[in-house]
């Protein structure tokens, strides 16, 4: 197993892992939408936005996503 020294870094590897044996593809799309979900929240809390209020907004943006898919 790969060394990890960033936990954010971790994760992405443990959710394509997760992504490789559930379903045995995407863990490419899985490591690229992660790496594009963390690098908007940062332009957003550059720009003053709280960090909490970025989570607030995603969790939202979720649930809307599961909504529509159920």
């Amino acid at each position: 197993m790969l060394s990890f020294q960033l936990p954010r870094l971790f994760r992405f590897f443990l959710k394509a892992e997760l992504q490789d044996r559930e379903v045995g593809d995407g863990t490419t799309f899985v490591v690229i939408v992660a790496a594009e979900l963390l690098k908007r929240a940062n332009d957003l809390v550059k720009n003053k936005i709280h960090p909490t209020s970025v989570i607030s907004g995603y969790r939202m943006d979720i649930q809307q996503l599961v909504g529509s898919l159920a």
